[in-house]
């Protein structure tokens, strides 16, 4: 909501408000989940993986493109959204 409240008032300044909720990603946080505890984080990934439709873990390259995407003009008339980023999970 606060993505769209932003995009209400800002839009007649040509500001842009949207919103990426990515699923769980490798990173480096996540990396050092798995050497502290390598059976917890197995767990977590085989949880993502069975509710993914497309059967694979976020990487952080995953979101470049929509990043710049957005970030440019091509998305120039794009705001108020909330774009999920988690492999289809949301559509359930």
């Amino acid at each position: 909501m606060l993505s769209k409240s932003l995009a209400s008032e800002l839009g007649e300044f040509n500001i842009r408000s949207n919103t990426i909720r990515p699923d769980l990603m490798k990173t480096n946080m996540f990396n050092e989940l798995v050497e502290k505890d390598p059976g917890f984080a197995e767990t977590i990934m085989k949880m993502d993986m069975e509710r993914s439709r497309l059967k694979k873990t976020l990487e952080p390259e995953d979101l470049c493109q929509l990043v710049l995407f957005l970030s440019s003009q091509d998305s120039s008339m794009i705001t108020g959204v909330d774009i999920a980023v988690d492999g289809g999970f949301s559509i359930v």
